[in-house]
């Protein structure tokens, strides 16, 4: 989901009534990206920061969502599995 995107879109009027916390409440394997940062005007860790602070996430959530994207990503299982465990390791 690329947030701002959305927002500058409008398909979302703001962060609240994003349905980006029912997707994740729902189950839906949910990440957190950007759209376009040069016309945005946003980053990653913008995107990631402005999400931990209009939705709260606590070190649980994020875990959950950087292996949402772990397990959505276009790489080998071998990288997979690396990142998994740098995850667990950071998160301990």
């Amino acid at each position: 989901v690329c947030l701002t995107s959305n927002l500058q879109t409008g398909n979302a009027p703001d962060y609240q009534q994003h349905p980006f916390l029912r997707l994740m409440r729902a189950g839906v394997p949910v990440t957190i990206n950007t759209d376009d940062p040069t016309v945005s005007g946003i980053d990653l860790t913008y995107e990631w920061q402005k999400a931990i602070d209009e939705y709260q996430f606590d070190a649980a959530a994020c875990q959950r969502l950087l292996a949402n994207a772990i397990n959505g990503a276009f790489c080998s299982e071998t990288l997979k599995k690396d990142l998994e465990a740098k995850i667990a390791a950071f998160f301990g």
